[in-house]
């Protein structure tokens, strides 16, 4: 599959991460998106935990505990790069995050990080 070319190297590289990090639909379309009350505990991570923690756990990049999040959050890294904006590594690496979960991740950046 598929049956009229071969995937390239980097095709092939998305979905084995993507198997890698859970098969998860990473889209929200048709579902709603709960950005109300957006919270550290509750949503974000949450959020973190599902798409990052399989490579954040520990190391020189830590996204496991609020500390480490929020360091990252204020040096613009973690919206950056998962944004996958220039001069930011794309995180997670083969996938973009859900519309949904960036703008949960958004929202409560914006509204000073909280620890709550």
């Amino acid at each position: 599959m598929p049956p009229d070319h071969s995937l390239s190297k980097d095709e092939i590289a998305v979905i084995k991460s993507w198997i890698a990090f859970g098969a998860r639909e990473n889209d929200c379309e048709g579902k709603t998106c709960d950005s109300v009350n957006v919270s550290y505990s509750k949503q974000v991570s949450e959020i973190l935990s599902k798409n990052c923690l399989g490579c954040h756990n520990s190391g020189v990049i830590v996204l496991n505990n609020y500390v480490d999040v929020k360091n990252k959050v204020s040096s613009g890294a973690l919206l950056g790069s998962i944004k996958q904006q220039g001069g930011f590594r794309s995180m997670p690496e083969g996938y973009k995050l859900s519309d949904c979960d960036i703008r949960i991740i958004e929202l409560w950046i914006n509204a000073g990080a909280p620890n709550n």
